[in-house]
């Protein structure tokens, strides 16, 4: 007996879909605090990683820390500044 629902599985010996274009897996990196921060976005500005240096940070200088949202920010606008320069 044959059956009468579709099959809606999806055929695996199609080719598979086409890798995204190399613009869109671009990264973009913006630095703050001469390098203390660094923020990486993709192509389209979506934040994709934050990265502090430990070894330029100083536990005896704390206004550095409470300034720390400060300097993502700083180094997110510059990322995504390089980021639209690039693909604009």
């Amino acid at each position: 007996m044959e059956s009468t629902v579709p099959d809606n599985r999806p055929d695996l010996r199609a080719p598979a879909t086409q890798p995204a274009p190399p613009s869109r897996s671009r990264r973009f990196d913006g630095v703050a605090a001469d390098g203390l921060v660094t923020v990486t976005v993709s192509a389209a500005g979506a934040l994709l990683g934050v990265r502090v240096d430990p070894g330029e940070y100083r536990r005896e200088d704390p206004p550095g820390l409470a300034n720390m949202g400060d300097m993502v920010v700083e180094a997110l606008r510059e990322a995504k500044a390089n980021a639209a320069r690039e693909h604009g």
